[in-house]
C-alpha cells in the first residue's frame, strides 16, 4: 500500500461518499483513511448537495443508485455547486450508461465490483488534474454560461454569442436553467415548440442535433445530454440575466 499523501495540498484530502449502503460507506471510509484522506458520507442526494455547499470536499464518490433514485441524471445539481472530481460507482456495465454519466458531469465512472486500489488510483488521477487546474486558475469545466432572456441570446464564458434560433435558445434556457434535471421529449415539445408531441415526431431530436452542432466549437456538448428513457438534461448551469 502506498504511504499516505495529500497530493501537495496543505490539508488532508476530503472525500464525500454518497451511498445509502452504510457498510460500503464504512469500507470506503477505511480505504480512503489508509491513504491519508478524510471522509464524509451522505445517504441521500439532497443531503449530498447540502454537504458539498457546506464543506466543499475535494472529491465526491457517488453511487449510481440511492435506493430507488438514479443519481446520474442529478449529477448536474452537484456540478452546479462544485468543480471537484465526481467519480460514479455503478453496477451497470452498459457503455451507454457510462457515457451518459460522463456527459452529465461525472469525471470518471467505475463498474462494481472493483478493487479498492483502483478506486484510489482513479481518484488520485482526477485529483491531480483538479488541483493543477485550480492552482493555475483554470477550472476543469468552464463556468459562466449566461442567457439573456430579453435579447434571447446565450453567451459563452468568454463572452461570445452562440448563434441560435428562437427555438434553440428556448431549448437551452429550459435545460440549462435547472441543470441535472431530465426533461422529457413531450415536455420539451410543449415548452419549446408550443405544441403536443405526436407519434413518430422527431422535431425535438432534430433540434437537439442542431444545437449540439452549434455548441461543439465551444466544448459545451454536455449542455444537452441524452438521459435514456427520460429525455434530455444539461450538466452546465445557464445563468439567466
Amino acid at each position: 500500500m502506498s504511504s499516505p499523501e495529500n497530493l501537495g495540498q496543505t490539508q488532508p484530502i476530503s472525500v464525500l461518499v454518497v451511498d445509502d449502503d452504510a457498510e460500503l460507506c464504512a469500507q470506503l471510509g477505511g480505504l480512503f483513511g489508509a491513504y491519508g484522506m478524510t471522509t464524509q458520507t451522505a445517504g441521500e442526494f439532497a443531503a449530498a448537495v447540502e454537504m458539498v455547499r457546506a464543506s466543499n470536499p475535494d472529491a465526491v464518490v457517488l453511487d449510481r443508485w440511492l435506493g430507488t433514485t438514479d443519481s446520474v441524471p442529478l449529477i448536474g445539481r452537484l456540478r452546479a455547486v462544485t468543480q471537484a472530481p465526481i467519480l460514479v460507482l455503478t453496477g451497470q456495465a452498459d457503455e451507454a450508461d457510462r457515457i451518459i454519466a460522463l456527459e452529465l458531469g461525472a469525471d470518471d465512472v467505475m463498474t462494481k465490483p472493483t478493487s479498492g486500489r483502483e478506486i484510489v488510483a482513479r481518484l488520485r488521477a482526477q485529483l491531480r488534474r483538479y488541483f493543477s487546474n485550480r492552482d493555475t486558475g483554470q477550472p476543469p469545466e468552464a463556468p459562466g454560461w449566461r442567457a439573456d432572456a430579453q435579447r434571447r441570446q446565450v453567451f459563452t464564458p468568454a463572452g461570445e454569442i452562440v448563434p441560435l434560433t428562437a427555438a434553440e435558445f428556448d431549448l437551452l434556457a429550459t435545460l440549462g436553467g435547472d441543470p441535472g434535471v431530465p426533461v422529457s421529449r413531450a415536455a420539451l415539445t410543449e415548452r419549446v415548440l408550443r405544441r403536443q408531441l405526436h407519434h413518430e415526431d422527431r422535431s425535438i431530436d432534430n433540434l437537439v442535433y442542431q444545437v449540439r452542432k452549434k455548441l461543439h466549437p465551444y466544448g459545451a456538448h454536455a449542455m444537452v445530454a441524452t438521459v435514456r428513457n427520460q429525455g434530455y438534461a444539461s450538466a452546465i448551469p445557464l445563468t439567466r440575466e
